[in-house]
C-alpha cells in the first residue's frame, strides 16, 4: 500500500507572548488541538485531534486522525526538548469495514504562534504513515 502523506495549513491567530522556561513552552502545548480549518489533500489524512495536558515533566493525552477512511486512535505522550516537542502515539488502527490492528507515530511538534506543527512518520499494518500537520486550538 502507498504511503499516506499530508500538508495542512495554517491559521492566523497569534499567543500574546513566546514561552522563555521550560514550564511556560510546556504550558503552550497544553490544551486541545484540531486540524486548521483549510483545504485537504486529496487521501490525506485529516481531522487530527490532540488533546494534551501535563504528565510529570512532560505531556500525555489522547490523539485521533482520520487517513483516507482509516480510523486512528491513541494515546501519546510529549517530551521536551529544546524549542521542539518529542512525540510518540500509539493506538488502534479501524477500517471502514471494522478491522482493526495496532499503530505507532513519532514526530516532532513546533509552536508556530498559537499553531502547532508536528512532522511525523510512523507505521500501521496497513502501511506507512508519514507527514505533516499544522493544528490550532480547538
Amino acid at each position: 500500500m502507498a504511503a499516506i502523506t499530508i500538508l495542512t495549513g495554517g491559521c492566523d491567530l497569534q499567543r500574546a507572548s513566546s514561552p522563555t522556561s521550560s514550564s511556560d513552552q510546556l504550558e503552550g502545548y497544553l490544551g486541545r488541538w484540531r486540524s486548521a480549518d483549510l483545504q485537504q489533500v486529496t487521501d490525506a489524512c485529516q481531522d487530527f485531534d490532540w488533546s494534551l495536558a501535563p504528565d510529570g515533566d512532560g505531556l500525555s493525552g489522547t490523539f485521533s486522525a482520520n487517513c483516507d477512511g482509516i480510523l486512528l486512535t491513541g494515546d501519546g505522550t510529549g517530551q521536551l526538548s529544546g524549542d521542539t516537542l518529542q512525540l510518540s502515539v500509539s493506538g488502534l488502527a479501524t477500517t471502514p469495514q471494522g478491522l482493526t490492528c495496532a499503530f505507532q507515530l513519532t514526530g516532532v511538534a513546533r509552536l508556530q504562534g498559537n499553531t502547532i506543527r508536528v512532522d511525523y512518520a510512523g507505521s500501521t499494518c496497513i502501511g506507512p504513515l508519514t507527514g505533516t500537520e499544522l493544528l490550532q486550538t480547538g
